[in-house]
């Protein structure tokens, strides 16, 4: 840390009106799982040719496909809030810090999934250039004829991305107009608008597209793009924005029952609404995302004491939601990979509940694994890379004055006078160096550097008279041989734990009092 830092701590963060309201939501991550889980059986039912064809589990697992829904919903949910959250304190985070943790978490698993896939499954085509490309760009999602060629679940990751890019541009310009209302109603309504546009763009493009211009189901890219299936994203955003009222996310045992009972209802009798009514067909993700909204707004407001509460945070939910997103990548390359090698049957009525089972075993301790190697250290590599430079940007700017060098072999001593080597003092804590403080101005900033902690180390004053801050080790420069030593440099030096010179303050140039001191040089020197 440099001579002129101060570190100011930051505001303090307002308490919560509830007591979950910034933490994870335990009940939430066991949705997630839950939800993962319900997409490894319904595509292992979809490559086994989907058995038990016109009897009422086919139906079941048909509907387990809310389970995209679901996932949408709670990533609207999970990034809106903040935003939500910044407009009512006025505290607006940044959108390219979101943008940049969103990607740090996804795209090293993403693209190590991907190219692996690619390169197991390369022919040498055109095609298979085109589709890598596509898929590493994200834009697999127009394609007409290859949508789920290499990859199939990375549609939706396409899709998420496109809407986390769309909320890290809008977001925050849209919550800091929010925060300028004056009442909690007016920058609520602010932060809904965004959510509410996009909801009804696109319903409104799943109309047309559906009864305006009569496009099949079967045209994959129509009804899988990211305007297509905003709807269930842009229904967890609305949910936020409900929860970001103060005090909404308080435990409420009643509320939280009917909505997760509404919301179950809803989902659960989804399938047959959707076989008689083509209206249901044509909306069933819309559908879908209001009853995952649902459930997670019950999760929000649960008691931890409830039946369901207690199942929701079960520790396997809990593994499963943590390595959720890797899971949901590599489960279907473990899947056609098995099958391939005939360890797993899924075509096989007799087999396929065994197989499934099998399957969801396998691709937990794959996802275990990759995220423990891959998607865990991108998470820690960004905030490596985030400490590395709040550091740099702690480092003055050099501007003029004496480079910095190696420390002097100069013989400092105690105020009681026994001798002390500058080069023998231990680096585990910074030294600061009073050399010309051309009064009182110096000593000040010396004395509000180690009252705040900055420097708790030695302080090495230009004459033994000179009084030190509490807690310091003052030393005495006899004789101003270390200013000497230091071409006579006027000012005070600040040498970091490992022996480096930081920083050399001038205080001839500074003004009355001390403030607005200029860096007369920087950089690592030991």
């Amino acid at each position: 840390m440099s001579a002129l830092s101060k570190n100011i701590a930051p505001a303090p963060t307002p308490p919560s009106s509830s007591g979950r309201g910034r933490g994870r939501i335990r009940e939430v991550d066991g949705y997630r799982a839950i939800a993962a889980v319900l997409i490894v059986i319904f595509h292992a039912w979809s490559v086994g040719n989907e058995p038990y064809r016109g009897t009422a589990f086919e139906l079941i697992i048909e509907s387990s496909q809310f389970a995209v829904s679901l996932f949408f919903a709670l990533s609207g949910f999970v990034i809106l809030l903040p935003l939500v959250r910044g407009a009512l304190t006025g505290k607006v985070p940044s959108g390219r810090s979101f943008l940049v943790r969103r990607l740090y978490r996804l795209l090293p698993l993403y693209f190590v999934v991907i190219i692996l896939v690619w390169a197991s499954r390369f022919a040498g085509t055109p095609q298979d250039f085109a589709d890598l490309i596509r898929h590493l760009t994200f834009t697999e999602v127009y394609d007409k004829k290859h949508l789920f060629w290499l990859l199939g679940p990375a549609w939706s990751l396409a899709d998420e991305f496109h809407y986390y890019v769309l909320v890290a541009v809008l977001g925050p310009p849209l919550a800091r107009v929010a925060a300028r209302r004056r009442t909690v109603a007016g920058r609520l309504a602010v932060m809904a608008t965004m959510p509410l546009l996009l909801l009804v763009a696109s319903l409104t493009y799943t109309t047309i597209v559906t009864y305006g211009m009569h496009i099949p189901w079967s045209d994959y890219w129509v009804y899988f793009n990211p305007l297509a299936r905003a709807d269930s994203f842009a229904e967890g955003m609305l949910l936020a924005v409900l929860l970001g009222i103060p005090g909404a996310m308080e435990v409420r045992r009643w509320p939280s029952r009917l909505l997760t009972a509404a919301g179950m209802a809803l989902l659960g009798s989804l399938w047959l609404i959707s076989t008689h009514l083509q209206a249901a067909t044509a909306y069933y993700f819309t559908i879908a995302g209001i009853g995952s909204v649902m459930l997670l707004g019950g999760a929000a407001m649960m008691d931890s004491r409830q039946l369901l509460s207690r199942a929701l945070r079960w520790g396997p939910f809990q593994l499963l939601a943590t390595i959720g997103y890797s899971m949901y990548l590599v489960h279907e390359p473990v899947m056609i990979q098995l099958a391939r090698w005939h360890l797993l049957n899924f075509d096989d009525p007799i087999a396929w509940p065994l197989s499934t089972i099998a399957l969801i075993g396998v691709s937990a301790v794959v996802s275990w694994v990759t995220y423990r190697v891959i998607e865990r250290p991108g998470v820690e590599l960004q905030g490596l890379l985030g400490d590395l430079r709040q550091r740099q940007r702690r480092r003055p700017v050099r501007r003029a004055g004496p480079p910095p060098r190696w420390l002097p072999d100069v013989t400092l001593a105690t105020v009681d006078g026994a001798p002390v080597a500058l080069r023998d003092l231990p680096r585990d804590r910074p030294v600061l160096f009073g050399l010309d403080t051309d009064g009182e101005r110096g000593l000040a900033e010396q004395r509000f550097r180690l009252d705040a902690g900055e420097a708790d180390g030695f302080f090495v004053a230009p004459a033994r008279d000179t009084p030190g801050p509490p807690g310091a080790t003052v030393l005495v420069d006899t004789g101003r041989r270390l200013t000497d030593a230091l071409n006579g440099a006027a000012g005070l030096i600040e040498v970091s734990p490992g022996g480096l010179i930081t920083a050399t303050i001038d205080y001839r140039h500074a003004p009355a009092g001390g403030a607005g001191t200029e860096a007369t040089s920087g950089g690592a020197v030991g």
